[in-house]
């Protein structure tokens, strides 16, 4: 575990299920420069309603319009986030655990931050009914190196943001709900999107049978992730700094600001979502 989890106590921030979309890539990047300025981990636990994140890869999908169409059947909201990586559904059976780390000098590799992650999961969730593996799935959706898995199923996925000296390593878990009709969805997605070219150019070809939930609850994996936390840092996490923090009229101002940048990223999916959607 890197130093600079352990070296000073995590801040934890809940924020729970949120209908406001661009809320949590907003505190991403108010994190992502608090994580520096205060040289502490920031812990950060978030979930949206049904919703298909795009990755800013898929916002340049060939018949994308088409793709849309899938989402609107199935009652979707689509945005793009502000991080790499390709399509991951979102619902209140996915948790989204962001855990933001100081990055003095750059000293933490990429494959290193990954790791933090995957071992705080497998310390977290691994029994020896439930052996979580980390490599990549290839037929799951938002498929990398670092996926976790069970018996060869994935069950999350995890992404990394970097700004100057700070980390954001963000990881989906698909807890509980209907994960074959998430990838069918996401399968859907895809081959509208790309016809016959489905399963090229670095887009995944989905197979719904490759990923699983890890069947526990959303409170359940909060508790067992903070638990694991307060073990491996030997310090109690600090859940009171970040509320009234984030309260003040000026970190509101802040995050704001953020949602407008969010809006402006979303400025020409939005336009094709007015087209679809309210047709």
């Amino acid at each position: 575990m890197t130093n600079s989890l352990t070296e000073n106590n995590v801040l934890y921030y809940d924020q729970g299920l949120t209908d406001d979309y661009f809320a949590p890539f907003a505190l991403t990047d108010y994190f992502l420069n608090l994580t520096q300025e205060r040289q502490q981990p920031i812990l950060h636990f978030w979930q949206l309603p049904a919703t298909f994140i795009l990755g800013m890869k898929d916002a340049r999908l060939p018949n994308l319009k088409d793709g849309l169409q899938v989402l609107k059947k199935y009652q979707l909201q689509p945005l793009v986030r502000n991080a790499g990586g390709l399509g991951v559904m979102n619902d209140t059976g996915i948790l989204n655990i962001s855990l933001f780390l100081p990055n003095p000098q750059k000293q933490i590799a990429i494959d290193d931050a990954y790791q933090v992650m995957t071992s705080l999961m497998q310390q977290a969730f691994n029994t020896p009914e439930r052996p979580i593996d980390a490599y990549e799935i290839v037929h799951s959706y938002c498929p990398g190196k670092f996926d976790l898995s069970i018996h060869g199923l994935k069950i999350a996925g995890i992404a990394q943001r970097r700004v100057k000296e700070g980390i954001a390593i963000m990881l989906y878990l698909s807890v509980t709900g209907n994960q074959w009709q998430r990838g069918s969805i996401v399968r859907e997605f895809y081959q509208a999107c790309l016809k016959e070219d489905f399963g090229t150019n670095g887009y995944p070809a989905v197979d719904p049978s490759s990923m699983t939930n890890i069947d526990l609850t959303v409170a359940t994996c909060k508790e067992q992730v903070l638990k694991t936390l307060r073990q491996l840092t030997q310090k109690p996490l600090d859940a009171s700094t970040l509320p009234p923090l984030l309260a003040k009229p000026a970190i509101k101002e802040i995050l704001a600001a953020k949602k407008v940048q969010m809006r402006q990223r979303n400025a020409d999916l939005n336009q094709l979502i007015q087209e679809v959607y309210h047709d």
